[in-house]
């Protein structure tokens, strides 16, 4: 019995992921629809990211692919800025007079365990 609970509640935890059924292959990269809970996601692991990579906010997304792995990796391309500090962090704000530059953020989820972080910041060309 106890391990249909661990089944019942690992999948229910897999399915309220923000992964569309469309894209739910283990191990492989899935080109993903950009949802407001994507995006929302994005927005709170930037907030709270205590890294050694530096912050940034994002202006835009402009593509996201996702990769089912014991939890879920979502691999985010955006115009984003540098920003001094976690607080600035997530979205750049009307008043954030940057010149935004294409950034790949890479975010993991594991809402089971209640872990969602940043595990990669990087400006590309």
């Amino acid at each position: 019995m106890a391990f249909l609970k661990i089944i019942a509640c690992t999948l229910l935890a897999f399915l309220s992921s923000p992964a569309t059924a469309d894209n739910l292959r283990t191990g492989g990269w899935a080109p993903t629809t950009v949802t407001q809970q994507h995006a929302a996601l994005l927005v709170t692991a930037l907030s709270f990211y205590a890294g050694d990579m530096e912050p940034v906010c994002f202006k835009n997304i402009l593509s996201l692919d996702t990769q089912v792995v014991a939890g879920m990796n979502y691999h985010y391309r955006v115009m984003a800025c540098r920003v001094n500090g976690v607080t600035a962090a997530g979205v750049c704000w009307i008043d954030n007079d940057c010149a935004p530059q294409l950034y790949e953020v890479v975010v993991f989820s594991q809402p089971w365990s209640q872990t969602l972080k940043v595990t990669d910041i990087k400006p590309t060309q």
